[in-house]
């Protein structure tokens, strides 16, 4: 470089002297406009050439000496300044070197010497909290880590070394007591077993059966260790610790709505480098006091065996005397009180000097009887058989301790919620029912996979709360008796809701086939096949019929047509009638999975919007009460109600389905949908077969029970019959409102003629009067003031036991407020009076408290609901919500949870805004549905 500037500097040089040559005469003609005064070399402002130059080196001698000093001088500038540069080259080029060699030798540094805490100087201080926790966690990871690999290589020593742990050592120990007679003369019970030359030993094959089973424990427990620790070593390793950091940093950011690029590149950057560094710090001192662990516990088991030698010479008092002494210290003079049901009060009840001597008192549970028609001289049931029954059908019992993979096995669905709520932003409030469900994949999105592996990493953390089961001894005790009992008595649940009643089996079978002789005909299974196969046949083709003339889509084709591959028929069974006299029954048909199920299902979505048509239909206690209250009744009218005799059984189906088409049709105005609904109601009525020990039986005549639309085509086929009754009773009747098969009217005439003007619309259909004046319907109690207003206040059955669903049954706790708020408005809205209400009230709270539920917490439950309803001024809009479904045990911590959805929702709402997070549970088993099948579907 230094000889490129030379040659530009002399050549700048030339060129200048060349051009003050070609300017020569200009510079004489200029020079001589300066010789005016003439100046010599001799005048004193011209001196002499010196033989110096400025630099005080000796001139050079001219060449051809007719170089001026003008020309002399540029020269010797033009050098100087070729000094000065190459000077300053070199100043340049040492000032690089040094700086190049200072960052490697910092580089180095920050590689050798710089912490994982010196890397969050400069980070924002709030930012550094995300750091210091992910920290605390991973260090919680490293001991885990750590944990577990100890455990493996501790089986893996005991497994080299040929011996099994303490619990399988023990196991395998266990010795099983035979009689002495039995070892003598036992013979192997299975070709397999060898007999050896001394004959058979069944002590010694007992010793190597159970010893076989240990060692296969122990070869499991040691894989599934390996396992594990394979898990935690791809869990501290570097790349997946980054990740989640960096995850974490997303999800800071976009909770603090930053959103400069570049500083967040530099930040994950420094996250990178900060796990590097905290990786380098932390594994080598795990894997050093894990050296250190491990030679202690050989100096340990060197002192323990030193302590079993001196253990076995000493002398049996030194072992005696701490135990006594423990023992009268643990004794404790306090009263003891125990529950009439535990295992501790069946041992101790018969002995009344024990329980004085330790002043334990046996306390009774509360109790409220069931629904008991066993006869006594039949078979006498035991207290706490009645006890476990009175826990009501809806009691669900604990499940097992949660661990964290029941926590983790809602993510994946609710992952897709979150995608598909990103794809489709409107709600879905009014999607049909009529649809298979979709398989349909979203696409994915790098902020919803972020946040679930975040959720994912903190619900591992799940840790179960401490919980007792719910269930006692006695319950266990009373579950095998009525196994034992099962050909005797069954559990049934009443009808209206009144809890639970005990039946002999044989009572029962006799109800069950005295319903099935109401319009069922007994069938072989060579004739159901032939009736199933017929009726699909043309279902299909009605079906494809509609379909291709444009009346259903092909979601709802495909709908219907999806159980077609269902060979199971419907179950039949009972509702027992306690409230009648003599005790009577309803039959149900559980015809929900059968495979005309979508039929039915459709024509509940279609025909359900007829219902406000119907003017004398009430389908709500609330409906009836806004009726009622702008209601004065005229002079003469009074209450009556009625009730239809076996409604459902009763029915004529030619009648039926000659006043329900043409209905049906005009609603629809004569469209081939309408043709559609018609002919598919007469499939669902003809299609129902049901099954009862063994049997199968046709209903072919009346509605069947079971089926979800039973209830609204009993309503529009009764809705005829209420326009003939207003047109029959004329001024006599004011008012008629009917809840399916329960009539509520004013009427001024007689009872019975009113009766026989009932009957009089089909003979199928037979009343029986339920009321006069005072009358009880739905849950009212009603009455006329004098005023010829209506009274009405809260009915209650007296035979209701009110067996709500008791406060320890392992319900999520939404339900048991539920349950109460519910109870507290029922008994606001039900009653007209002040008086009454507080009456209702009290016997609520009563029950409440029977049923184990904390009355000061239901106040304060019930004043909360008050306060929110008075700020309440407008309903709030649809909110789109995704769940996370768990299954429900008393362990999980419903808040716990809900504070874990919400740490990273910011994170979310990038990518799905406007969506609220929430949790849903799903229960376990109740009583009834445990006893389903014992009572129902094996019958003996």
């Amino acid at each position: 470089m230094s000889d490129l500037l030379s040659h530009g500097l002399l050549a700048s040089a030339g060129v200048a002297g060349a051009s003050s040559a070609q300017c020569g005469s200009g510079i004489a003609a200029f020079t001589n406009d300066l010789t005016v005064v003439p100046r010599g070399r001799d005048s004193p402002r011209t001196p002499a050439p010196s033989r110096f130059t400025a630099a005080g080196r000796e001139r050079a001698p001219s060449l051809e000496g007719s170089r001026n000093g003008v020309e002399m001088l540029l020269l010797e500038q033009n050098q100087l300044l070729m000094k000065q540069v190459a000077l300053l080259q070199s100043q340049v080029q040492s000032s690089q070197a040094r700086s190049e060699a200072m960052s490697v030798q910092e580089v180095a540094q920050s590689k050798l010497f710089q912490s994982h805490t010196q890397l969050l100087e400069g980070v924002d201080p709030a930012l550094q909290k995300v750091f210091l926790d992910f920290e605390k966690e991973a260090k919680h990871v490293f001991e885990a880590w750590e944990t577990q690999k100890k455990l493996f290589e501790k089986y893996s020593k005991l497994n080299e070394e040929g011996r099994l742990h303490n619990h399988l050592q023990a196991e395998a120990d266990y010795k099983w007591q035979w009689t002495k007679l039995y070892l003598a003369k036992a013979q192997p019970v299975s070709d397999d077993q060898d007999m050896v030359e001394d004959g058979y030993n069944v002590a010694e094959d007992w010793a190597r059966m159970r010893r076989r089973h240990a060692e296969e424990c122990f070869e499991f427990i040691c894989k599934h260790q390996k396992q594990c620790v394979a898990l935690y070593e791809q869990e501290v390793s570097l790349p997946v610790l980054q990740q989640k950091l960096t995850d974490r940093l997303d999800a800071w950011f976009a909770e603090q709505a930053f959103d400069d690029l570049e500083v967040q590149r530099v930040l994950k950057q420094r996250a990178c480098q900060f796990v590097q560094s905290f990786v380098r710090a932390t594994r080598p001192k795990i894997q050093t006091r894990m050296a250190k662990d491990k030679e202690q516990q050989q100096k340990r088991e060197q002192v323990l065996l030193e302590a079993k030698s001196k253990w076995e010479e000493m002398d049996v008092k030194d072992v005696l005397s701490p135990a006594l002494f423990e023992l009268l210290d643990a004794k404790q003079k306090r009263s003891c009180k125990i529950k009439e049901d535990s295992a501790l009060a069946f041992l101790v009840k018969d002995n009344e000097e024990l329980c004085r001597r330790h002043n334990v008192k046996i306390v009774s549970e509360a109790y409220k009887g069931v629904h008991n028609l066993v006869p006594s001289d039949v078979l006498c049931v035991p207290k706490f058989v009645l006890l476990h029954v009175a826990r009501s059908g809806k009691f669900i019992p604990t499940r097992k301790a949660t661990n964290v993979k029941d926590i983790l096995s809602g993510l994946d669905a609710l992952k897709r919620q979150l995608l598909l709520c990103r794809v489709f932003q409107g709600n879905a409030a009014c999607v049909s029912k009529c649809r298979l469900k979709s398989t349909w994949q979203p696409p994915g999105s790098a902020g919803v996979d972020a946040f679930v592996r975040l959720l994912s990493h903190e619900l591992t953390q799940f840790e179960p709360k401490t919980f007792k089961s719910n269930q006692s001894w006695f319950d266990r005790k009373a579950k095998a008796w009525l196994r034992q009992h099962a050909d005797l008595v069954a559990v049934v649940d009443c009808d209206k809701g009144l809890g639970d009643c005990l039946v002999l089996r044989s009572w029962l079978v006799e109800q069950v086939q005295l319903q099935l002789a109401q319009g069922y005909v007994q069938l072989s299974p060579v004739e159901l096949q032939k009736k199933v196969a017929e009726l699909k046949f043309g279902a299909d083709a009605m079906v494809q019929f509609f379909f291709s003339s444009g009346v259903l889509s092909l979601a709802e084709r495909d709908f219907l047509l999806s159980k077609f591959q269902v060979s199971a028929v419907g179950i039949f069974r009972i509702l027992v009638k306690v409230h009648k006299q003599p005790v009577s029954s309803r039959p149900i048909c559980n015809v929900r999975n059968s495979w005309y199920g979508p039929f039915s299902t459709f024509l509940v979505e279609r025909l359900g919007p007829l219902m406000p048509q119907l003017d004398s239909v009430i389908v709500s206690s609330d409906q009836l009460l806004q009726q009622l209250k702008p209601l004065r009744c005229d002079a003469a009218m009074r209450f009556v109600t009625l009730d239809i005799v076996n409604l459902y059984p009763s029915v004529d189906r030619k009648h039926l389905m000659s006043i329900v088409g043409p209905f049906v049709r005009q609603s629809f105005n004569h469209s081939a949908l309408g043709d559609f609904i018609v002919k598919a109601l007469e499939l669902v009525l003809e299609a129902c077969v049901v099954s009862f020990q063994g049997l199968l039986f046709e209903a072919q005549d009346g509605i069947p029970t079971g089926l979800s639309v039973a209830g609204i085509l009993a309503n529009i086929y009764l809705w005829h019959f209420d326009r003939y009754m207003s047109r029959m009773c004329g001024c006599d009747l004011q008012i008629l409102r009917r809840y399916i098969d329960d009539l509520l009217l004013l009427w001024a005439g007689d009872v019975q003629s009113l009766v026989e003007k009932a009957e009089g619309w089909h003979p199928s259909l037979k009343f029986q009067v339920s009321g006069e004046m005072e009358v009880p319907f739905l849950d009212f109690h009603l009455s006329i003031l004098p005023n010829r207003r209506v009274h009405w206040k809260l009915f209650e059955k007296p035979q209701n036991l009110y067996l709500y669903a008791p406060a320890f049954s392992n319900h999520p706790a939404s339900t048991f407020a539920s349950l109460q708020l519910g109870g507290a408005i029922r008994c606001e809205r039900r009653n007209r009076l002040f008086s009454d209400y507080a009456a209702s009230i009290r016997s609520f709270r009563r029950r409440l408290k029977d049923r184990g539920f904390d009355l000061a917490g239901f106040d304060r439950l019930l004043a909360r609901y008050r306060a929110k309803r008075m700020r309440r001024h407008a309903a709030p809009g649809l909110v789109r919500k995704a769940f996370l479904k768990l299954p429900y045990n008393k362990d999980i911590s419903a808040s716990w949870v809900s504070q874990k959805l919400r740490q990273f929702e910011p994170l979310l709402r990038q990518s799905v805004p406007a969506l609220k997070l929430t949790t849903s549970w799903s229960v376990g088993r109740s009583l009834f549905q445990s006893r389903y099948k014992q009572v129902w579907k094996f019958l003996v």
